[in-house]
């Protein structure tokens, strides 16, 4: 009866030492871990520059579709766009943004179609 007792205790303060420790160790894993997954996914998640092209083309070829604009004005538009790409980010949309508005200043495009081609590409802030 007496050695069922010290088992006893003996269970339970191994239990209650090696549960928050093996709980720490797991957390500490997952924390760890956390970073590198993360930073694994944005880098495949970085579209290049041919699938941003080929989106873009995409987008433009919709809206030629609908008669917005014209073939040559999205060959224009597409290559004005992808001239001034850089790095895809807040800071390449508004440099988009500004040659889409030089092609509005050079009147290959209107502002209303600059506007459309703006909302189809989701360049707004």
């Amino acid at each position: 009866m007496r050695r069922l007792k010290t088992f006893n205790k003996t269970a339970f303060i191994l239990l209650v030492f090696a549960i928050p420790a093996f709980l720490f160790v797991g957390c500490s894993n997952w924390k760890s871990s956390s970073p590198q997954n993360s930073t694994q996914n944005l880098v495949e998640k970085e579209p290049n520059k041919d699938q941003v092209k080929k989106s873009y083309d995409a987008t433009l070829q919709t809206l030629v579709n609908d008669a917005t604009i014209t073939k040559d004005q999205a060959v224009a538009v597409l290559n004005s766009l992808m001239a001034n790409i850089g790095n895809i980010g807040q800071e390449s949309k508004q440099k988009q943004i500004d040659s889409l508005n030089k092609l509005v200043n050079d009147k290959v495009i209107t502002q209303q179609q600059a506007d459309k081609i703006i909302n189809a590409l989701k360049l707004n802030k």
